[in-house]
Formats: C-alpha cells, structure tokens, sequence
C-alpha cells in the first residue's frame, strides 16, 4: 500500500481527504492495512464535542470504511455507536441504525468530508494508526 487508490471510492475525495489520507500512509509504508482514530480528547456525554471517526485502509489502498460514532442515552448509561458509516467494501451506507445502499449516502459524505477536513485543520483530534 502506497497511496488511496481513489478510483476504487464511489465516492469523490477531496485533495484535501487524499493528503490527510495519504501522510498517514506515507508514516506507514510496511503496513499491510491500517485503521486512524479520530479523537477529541475533550468529547463526552456531558459535553458535547466533535465525533469520533473511525477509517479503515486495506492493504489496496482502498478505504473499506469511514465511521462517524455518537453517544447513544444518556448519563452513565451512554454508548458510543455508529452515527454515520459509509461502508465501501460493502456497498452500504447506514446513517442512525437505518441502512441503505451506498448511492444514498452521497450528498451527506460531501457535507461530512468536508466538514472532517476543516475539524482535523483546526486540530481538534487526536490521531491514532493501527497499522497492520
């Protein structure tokens, strides 16, 4: 793995997904596949905050998925679950525990893509890489 293969994504990538992807790769180049966490180390039920996002990149340079978590409940009994996932490797995209296929999710991955780049601009995550 190299670099994103962005002509495996149906989605389009922005020059600015394809950077951030693509030094995390760059830090990585042994790795088979590796998975970044976004993380505000701030965020909480309490308080609110940015989102974490989960991106897994297989070993083709493709991503197999990009997930946004939110806290579900609330007080000590809230979770952490899926919010938003655009799951390329199967073609589906599930927005608040409801699915539907991956053409569906289009619009609201232009508005969240961008909205991530500018968070992760603004420095508002810790980045974690899992590589494999």
């Amino acid at each position: 793995m190299k670099t994103i293969d962005e002509s495996r994504c149906p989605y389009t990538l922005s020059e600015i997904m394809l950077e951030l992807l693509n030094k995390a790769i760059a830090l990585h180049p042994d790795a088979s596949a590796i998975t970044l966490n976004y993380r505000d180390p701030s965020h909480s039920v309490e308080s609110g905050g940015y989102h974490p996002v989960e991106i897994r990149i297989n070993h083709r340079g493709e991503i197999q998925y990009i997930t946004d978590f939110t806290y579900y409940g609330a007080g000590p009994y809230a979770e952490l679950g899926k919010e938003i996932d655009f799951d390329f490797s199967n073609d589906t995209f599930e927005h608040m525990s409801h699915l539907y296929p991956l053409e569906e999710g289009r619009e609201l991955f232009d508005v969240w893509q961008q909205n991530f780049t500018s968070y992760v601009a603004a420095g508002v995550f810790e980045c974690t890489v899992s590589p494999e």
